[in-house]
C-alpha cells in the first residue's frame, strides 16, 4: 500500500510517498534539491549529478549508491504523471553528504524526527506487549534521552526492569542488582529472563560469582523448558538470545544451544542488532576478525535509527577486530564513536566488560584526553576483573588487577601477541623506551621470564 502527499519545506512543495510494506517514505529528489536552494534548475543539476557519478563508478567505488534511487510515476505541475526519481532517509543522507549540504540535518530533523519518534513508541508498546526482553537496550533513543527513554515505558515492571539496565550500563551495578532480584521468578519470562541477564552481569561485576552463577543457572532453566514445550518463536528467540548473551560475553561454551542465526528474525530491532554483535564476538573468539567485522558493517548499514546501546557494543568489537588486524587508527575512530555515543548518559560498563579486548586502545584514547572517566572506568575494570578471574579460574591465586594496574595489563596483553614494542608505543601513545620498562616491570611483578609466559598468565 502507498500514500502520496505533498509536504512543504520553507515553502517549497516535496512530493513524498509512504511505502507501507517497507515501512519508509520516499521524497522525490528535484522537489528536495529546489527546497534546499541547491541549483536553479535542480532536474539538469540532478541529471547532470547522476550522468558524472556513473562515469566515476566505471573507473572506482562511487559514495552514491544508485540502487537506492526509486523510480514512481507522480503527478507533475501540468497534473500528468511522470516517472520520479526518490530516495527515502538513508539515500538523501548520502547524497547530502556528497554534496556538502548545509541546510541537509535541519532537513532530515524537520521531516523524520516526528515519524522516526512516532515509530519507536510504537515499536516500544509492541515490544511490551509481546515481551521482548531488555526493554532499554531493545529501544531506540538519542543519546542524553536514556532516563527519559526509561520513563516512557508505560507497564511498570518493564519500566523497573529498564531503570535497572540504565543502572547496570551506567556503572551502579548495586543498584541494578537490587531492583532485578525481586524479579527471578517473574512469571513473564521476558521479564524474568531479563532479570535474570541483568542480576548475572551485575553480580559478575560485584565480584558475587556464587550469585552470577545462580542467574545464569535460571537462564538455562528456562531455556530447557521454553524449547521443550509449544512456546512462540518470539518468546523461543528471547531465550536463545538470553543463552548467547551469557554465553559469549562470558567467554563459555555456546556448542548445546541452538543457532542464534535461525531465531534473529524473531527478535525486534535493537535485540537484533545486539545479536549481530554476539554473532560477530564468537567469530572474533575464533580469531575470524574479518567475517566478524562484515557482519558489523552490515548491521550498522541496516540501522536507520540510534540504537545506543547495542551500537556501543558494536563499535567497541569493531575496535576489538581492527586491533587485532593491527589498524590502530581505525581501531581508535570505532573506540571514539562508541565513547561518543555512551557519554552522553555515562554508560561506562561497555567498556569495561571490554577493557582486556581493547588491548591499550581505552588507555590510548581515554587516559590524558579524559583523565577523570578513566579513574572512574579503572575502578570499574578492577571490580570486574576479579569477578571474571573468581568466574574462570576459582583456583588461582592471582588475582589479574592485584598484580597489575589496567594500563600494565594492555601492554602485557599486546607484549604477548607478538606486537613490537614499537607497535604497542604507537597504539597507546607512549614512547619505546616507556614501553620497554613497563613490560620489564610487568615481567618481574608476575615472576615470568617470557612474552610466551606472560601470554599463559594474561590466559589464566
Amino acid at each position: 500500500m502507498e500514500k502520496y502527499v505533498v509536504r512543504c519545506y520553507q515553502g517549497q512543495k516535496i512530493r513524498s510517498v509512504w511505502k507501507e510494506r517497507e515501512g519508509r517514505w520516499f521524497f522525490s529528489v528535484v522537489d528536495v534539491l529546489r527546497a534546499l536552494e541547491v541549483s536553479a534548475n535542480p532536474s539538469r543539476y540532478w541529471s547532470d549529478f547522476k550522468r558524472k557519478l556513473r562515469q566515476k563508478t566505471e573507473k572506482e567505488e562511487a559514495p552514491f549508491r544508485f540502487e537506492n534511487i526509486v523510480s514512481l510515476k507522480l503527478p507533475a505541475a501540468d497534473q500528468k504523471n511522470y516517472k520520479t526519481d526518490m530516495l527515502d532517509e538513508e539515500g538523501l543522507k548520502e547524497l547530502f553528504t556528497i554534496l556538502h549540504i548545509r541546510k541537509a540535518e535541519e532537513f532530515l530533523d524537520v521531516f523524520f524526527r516526528a515519524e522516526k519518534t512516532k515509530r519507536t513508541r510504537e515499536a516500544e508498546g509492541k515490544a511490551e506487549k509481546s515481551g521482548f526482553l531488555l526493554p532499554l537496550l531493545n529501544s531506540s533513543f538519542e543519546p542524553g534521552d536514556g532516563k527519559k527513554t526509561v520513563e516512557s515505558f508505560s507497564d511498570p515492571d518493564f519500566r523497573r526492569i529498564a531503570e535497572a539496565e540504565l543502572y547496570y550500563f551506567s556503572g551502579e551495578a548495586e543498584k541494578c542488582e537490587e531492583i532485578t532480584e525481586t524479579y527471578l521468578e517473574n512469571e513473564n519470562i521476558s521479564i524474568r529472563l531479563s532479570a535474570c541477564l541483568m542480576y548475572s552481569f551485575a553480580n559478575f561485576t560485584l565480584g558475587n560469582a556464587e550469585a552470577a552463577r545462580n542467574g545464569f543457572l535460571k537462564i538455562q532453566e528456562t531455556l530447557a523448558a521454553v524449547l521443550s514445550g509449544n512456546e512462540k518463536k518470539e518468546i523461543q528467540a528471547n531465550c536463545v538470545f538470553a543463552g548467547y548473551m551469557t554465553c559469549i560475553l562470558v567467554h563459555l561454551p555456546a556448542d548445546d544451544l541452538p543457532p542464534l542465526r535461525e531465531y534473529v528474525k524473531y527478535l525486534p530491532k535493537g535485540l537484533r542488532a545486539y545479536a549481530s554483535y554476539l554473532m560477530a564476538h564468537e567469530l572474533y573468539l575464533q580469531e575470524n576478525y574479518e567475517r566478524a567485522l562484515g557482519i558489523l558493517d552490515a548491521t550498522l548499514f541496516s540501522l536507520n535509527e540510534t540504537y545506543p546501546i547495542p551500537e556501543i557494543y558494536i563499535y567497541c568489537m569493531v575496535a576489538m577486530c581492527k586491533i587485532k588486524l593491527k589498524e590502530t587508527e581505525e581501531a581508535k575512530e570505532a573506540f571514539m564513536t562508541a565513547w561518543d555515543t555512551a557519554k552522553p548518559d555515562g554508560l561506562l560498563e561497555v567498556f569495561i566488560e571490554h577493557h582486556g579486548l581493547l588491548q591499550g586502545v581505552m588507555e590510548s584514547c581515554l587516559k590524558k584526553a579524559e583523565p577523570e572517566a578513566y579513574k572512574a572506568l579503572t575502578k570499574g575494570i578492577i571490580s570486574f576483573s576479579r569477578g571474571w578471574m573468581k568466574m574462570h579460574n576459582q583456583e588461582s591465586d592471582w588475582v589479574v588487577t592485584d598484580a597489575l594496574t589496567p594500563q600494565e595489563f594492555a601492554i602485557a596483553m599486546l607484549a604477548c601477541r607478538d606486537w613490537s614494542n614499537q607497535e604497542i608505543a604507537d597504539c597507546m601513545g607512549l614512547s619505546v623506551n616507556t614501553v620497554k620498562h613497563i613490560i620489564s616491570d610487568i615481567l618481574a611483578t608476575l615472576h615470568v621470564n617470557s612474552r610466551k609466559e606472560l601470554l599463559q598468565f594474561v590466559n589464566k
